[in-house]
């Protein structure tokens, strides 16, 4: 997937940090990059997306200092100790995961099994929960995105199995097609939703601040930072202003993310 990259205007930067992983953080740790490299000109810091797996990979075999990471550590992780190498994971935050319908669907909250039934296929009509009479449209997000894994996990119960109607298609298209489907439903990262969508409360709870950092909000992602115990003294320093509540969790709101406590 693609990325970007920041980098101070040294022509030969002696010291140096790559930050690579999900792309629902890329937008803050680009802030946080220029805003370091203003105060410490001497770093050079690279920004660049590419999801979560990579940014594992990436942190595993070098190629980049620092992981992004949006969700729990991926099952292999586990091999690490194995090859000699203990991973540091420095959580900063949270986001969180909303299903999203037309700004003008009057349907204001779904249960957990209502949103299963519409997904699965049981309940085919906005009538049926207090809208409109009207097939219900669906997207999906792509398997293999972090936050339909998130969406999967809390909302489906084991062996659910999505309607095959429902379409599949990344996070900035699948916002565009509700936008312009007033009958539609899907469901990105909370930092996606723009005012052409809705974001849909789960039981009676709305994805707010206090929710989403309490837990009530049902479908809440960790948000952290990774890199391993031989991180130089620029990483280190580099994780520990982006995660000091008066440094780089200033800009948490360019994703929508809950600072931790």
């Amino acid at each position: 997937m693609g990325g970007s990259s920041i980098k101070a205007g040294y022509a030969d930067p002696v010291r140096f940090v790559h930050i690579r992983g999900a792309n629902s953080i890329l937008p803050m740790a680009q802030l946080v990059a220029e805003r370091y490299m203003a105060e410490f000109p001497e770093v050079s810091v690279a920004v660049s997306a590419g999801g979560g797996l990579r940014a594992f990979q990436s942190v595993m075999d070098g190629s980049a200092e620092i992981g992004m990471l949006a969700s729990d550590l991926p099952d292999v992780a586990a091999r690490a100790p194995a090859r000699g190498i203990r991973l540091v994971q420095v959580p900063f935050g949270y986001d969180a995961v909303v299903n999203v319908v037309h700004a003008a669907n009057p349907v204001q909250s779904l249960s957990r099994l209502q949103i299963e039934d519409i997904f699965c296929g049981r309940i085919r009509n906005w009538a049926d929960l207090g809208g409109t009479d009207a097939p219900i449209r669906l997207f999906r997000l792509y398997p293999d995105a972090p936050a339909h894994e998130s969406w999967e996990d809390t909302v489906l119960t084991p062996g659910a199995t999505i309607d095959q109607s429902a379409s599949f298609m990344g996070t900035s298209a699948m916002v565009r097609a509700v936008a312009s489907a007033p009958t539609g439903i899907g469901y990105v990262r909370l930092s996606a939703v723009t005012p052409a969508v809705r974001a849909v409360a789960i039981d009676g709870i709305a994805a707010t601040a206090e929710s989403i950092r309490t837990g009530r909000y049902l479908i809440r992602r960790p948000l952290s930072l990774l890199h391993t115990h031989r991180a130089s003294q620029d990483t280190v320093e580099f994780v520990r202003y982006f995660t000091a509540p008066q440094k780089g969790l200033r800009f948490a709101p360019a994703i929508n993310a809950v600072p931790v406590e």
